[in-house]
């Protein structure tokens, strides 16, 4: 704990020289809005693990504090902070980045604040960090012709439909991210984060009906699927349902259970989300 009242004392000489100098870690972070001084000192000192791979730590250490010193709760970001470095595969390299990137360590803390599910999202897939620090990649307005060829060739290598549809999940998730990073940080207007959530949701159904059709052996020709609501005008938010009506050019009884499986499909959660 005393590595960490060397990394706090000047931190707080600098933001509040007005104030007595606090003796003790859990006393400088109640002067950063800590509530529980106590938990966040020791997941702060938990980090001088690192030291020895990571000798700039104590100027991480300061940008973490001062990042999560800005957010509505700093408890929370901070524990949100910890979570993210245990789903690192490596968390020693993760550091590093985020100390060499200090706009990596703005997006996350800036995540972490917007929105608890996006928290969780980027929760699932920690490396993703590293593709929403490039700027341009995070405004790309892509069509929907591309969301569709990009979600099946992250499908292409899976043979099975079960793994075919978790490889949709998971570019579903890296694509939410990447639209909801551009729209919290400014980077699209709120008309073009719509259009594209609604895009991304179009090409999705249809690259999930294309895989249960190709799986069935089925001509996909002779049935089509109409989408209403939000999704029909282009409007979805991040939160929002689809509405969608199918339509059959004849009375087939076999097309019933494909549309049943496409909508156990797009709402079944996995271990991969939904």
């Amino acid at each position: 704990m005393d590595s960490l009242v060397q990394v706090l004392r000047p931190l707080c000489l600098r933001h509040f020289p007005a104030r007595p100098v606090p003796t003790t870690a859990e006393e400088h972070l109640i002067d950063f809005g800590f509530q529980d001084s106590t938990a966040a000192a020791n997941r702060l000192s938990s980090l001088f693990s690192y030291a020895e791979s990571l000798p700039d730590l104590p100027l991480l250490l300061e940008r973490i504090v001062l990042s999560a010193a800005l957010a509505p709760s700093p408890d929370n970001a901070l524990v949100n902070f910890d979570r993210f470095l245990h789903r690192a595969d490596d968390p020693a390299s993760q550091l590093r980045y985020l100390l060499d990137s200090p706009r990596a360590l703005d997006i996350l803390f800036k995540l972490f604040v917007g929105s608890q599910h996006l928290t969780e999202t980027l929760l699932r897939t920690p490396e993703v960090l590293t593709e929403l620090t490039q700027q341009r990649r995070l405004a790309d307005l892509r069509s929907r012709e591309e969301f569709l060829a990009t979600s099946l060739d992250a499908a292409l290598p899976h043979q099975f439909l079960e793994n075919q549809l978790d490889a949709l999940r998971r570019y579903h998730r890296r694509e939410i991210l990447r639209i909801a990073a551009a729209d919290t940080f400014g980077l699209v207007d709120l008309k073009s984060a719509t259009v594209q959530l609604s895009l991304l949701a179009d090409a999705l159904t249809e690259a999930t009906w294309r895989l249960i059709c190709k799986q069935a052996n089925r001509d996909t020709s002779g049935f089509v699927i109409l989408a209403f609501g939000k999704l029909g005008g282009e409007e979805l938010n991040y939160s929002s349902d689809i509405d969608l009506l199918f339509l059959a050019d004849q009375s087939q009884p076999s097309w019933l259970p494909l549309a049943q499986s496409l909508i156990r499909a797009l709402q079944e959660t996995t271990a991969e989300g939904f």
